[in-house]
């Protein structure tokens, strides 16, 4: 038998109890502000028909979906030489499912089979892992969790201010400064007319979307050579480098056609961040009222917001506003983005039910996170450690930690005969709080007496066992309110 290569295959991540317990923390935080925005919990299956997935990611996606070998003998019924075949019809051959690459395409597909039984419009929203053939790298990965927030059957912008209100609330409790910026494909569609090429509106956007990566001379050569006149490329770079929303608008404006469609697009614009301004300031200021005095889109430090024309996102289902956050003090690309998705559910054919919804980066935000120093603090999942040297008092131990319980206490029972020494030692190593040190073992009821050694000072609580658990549960519900 060969050697049996025991790492994990790139890409894939194992977390230790004090990483789980971290990003459990961070998962409570998202759930609870999702569910203040009337957002509804929601799961899918981790498998999926390819024919749900193929072609709604564009071609990059497509490659990088992992497909399942059919089950049973998967070459039953393959006609012909394998290595002739070509790969696309070998792979649907051989593979009729695959690991869902996002949580949007497979909840759009659960809308469409769905649609009567569910309220409208539909807020939900959903954490699960997903799947994606990439190359590992830092804040990249080939399994990671995505997190999901989606309302459909509604056109209302509103629905995109309560998102990108949802999204500042949620950094600003994480305490990680982010930029918004927001954009939308109706307008990248008018900025491909104005220059002249309506119908270079997609190899146009793949351009402008590595702007920040690559910089403006490389994105000039390649709009140029796409066929876009060197004027028209020099004046909407201007427009990009702009820095200021005001500044961007005013520019933007006055360059684009003066027709209802691209006013109305600019307004939709203007309207979302018109609205989320005083939000912000109320979030992050200690006097609500000060937004009024400050200067119009004088934007707070945590959380600032910037109209940038070239963000184009690289999914192709997108159909009006986009959104893409990042984190100021990190270089770790973008950390949460969506958009609207007029038109995807008519892939499945439900049509005429309009979407919009954004997905946290869940990873990259947790890499963030654990660079800081109060995450590499001492902690435990255990407030009380019970045990006992021979089977009477494990017994008794037994009985006080069904107990503690009850008091709201977690407690961890060490199942085998050890000396207190030990326990004690055990209680150190993993940061447990509490560590029962007596017990009256002839009276095993609620008013035994017994005797808890507190780990942190030293201190010895001993009476009954009602009132001692008492006094730890009471302690701890005080410490958490600090």
């Amino acid at each position: 038998m060969g050697k049996i290569q025991i790492s994990t295959p790139k890409g894939v991540r194992e977390f230790s109890p004090r990483q789980v317990y971290h990003r459990n923390n961070l998962l409570t935080i998202f759930r609870t502000i999702f569910e203040q925005y009337g957002f509804a919990p929601f799961e899918t299956g981790a498998m999926e028909n390819l024919s749900v997935l193929e072609g709604k990611y564009g071609d990059e996606g497509d490659r990088l979906l992992f497909r399942i070998l059919n089950s049973g003998d998967y070459l039953e019924g393959v006609q012909g030489d394998l290595r002739e075949m070509p790969r696309k019809e070998l792979t649907r051959a051989i593979c009729d499912k695959g690991l869902r690459y996002d949580l949007t395409v497979p909840f759009a597909r659960y809308v469409a089979t769905h649609w009567q039984e569910l309220p409208h419009p539909f807020k939900r929203y959903q954490i699960q892992p997903v799947w994606r053939a990439d190359r590992p790298q830092k804040g990249r990965y080939r399994e990671f969790l995505q997190c999901d927030v989606d309302v459909v059957g509604s056109p209302s912008l509103l629905n995109e201010v309560e998102l990108l209100s949802l999204v500042a609330e949620c950094f600003y409790e994480l305490g990680i400064r982010i930029d918004i910026h927001i954009n939308s494909r109706l307008i990248l569609e008018d900025i491909a007319e104005q220059m002249g090429h309506p119908e270079l509106l997609v190899p146009m956007t793949v351009v402008l979307d590595k702007l920040d990566k690559i910089g403006n001379n490389a994105v000039k050569k390649e709009l140029e050579a796409l066929g876009f006149s060197s004027e028209s490329v020099s004046e909407l770079l201007n427009i990009c480098a702009e820095e200021s929303v005001e500044a961007t608008l005013e520019k933007i404006s006055a360059w684009l056609p003066n027709t209802p469609k691209a006013q109305a697009h600019l307004a939709d614009i203007l309207g979302i961040i018109d609205a989320i301004y005083p939000f912000l300031h109320a979030l992050t200021s200690t006097e609500p009222s000060a937004y009024l005095e400050a200067d119009r889109y004088c934007w707070p430090d945590e959380i600032k917001i910037h109209f940038t024309p070239s963000l184009a996102r690289g999914l192709s289902y997108y159909t009006g506003v986009i959104f893409e956050v990042t984190a100021r003090d990190a270089n770790m690309g973008a950390i949460c983005s969506g958009g609207r998705y007029d038109n995807l559910t008519e892939l499945f054919g439900l049509k005429d039910v309009c979407g919009v919804g954004l997905s946290f980066g869940i990873e990259r935000i947790f890499d963030i996170l654990s660079e800081r120093p109060e995450w590499d603090e001492n902690y435990s999942m255990v407030d009380l450690l019970c045990g006992g040297e021979d089977d009477k008092q494990l017994y008794c131990s037994l009985a006080i930690s069904r107990l503690a319980r009850l008091a709201n206490l977690r407690t961890l029972l060490l199942p085998d005969a050890t000396k207190l020494k030990k326990r004690l030692e055990y209680a150190d190593k993993n940061h447990i709080r509490w560590v029962l040190i007596d017990a009256d073992v002839d009276t095993v009821n609620i008013g035994m007496p017994i005797k808890v050694r507190d780990m942190d000072t030293g201190q010895e609580y001993k009476d009954d066992c009602e009132v001692v658990l008492a006094q730890l549960s009471e302690i701890k519900d005080e410490e958490l309110d600090d």
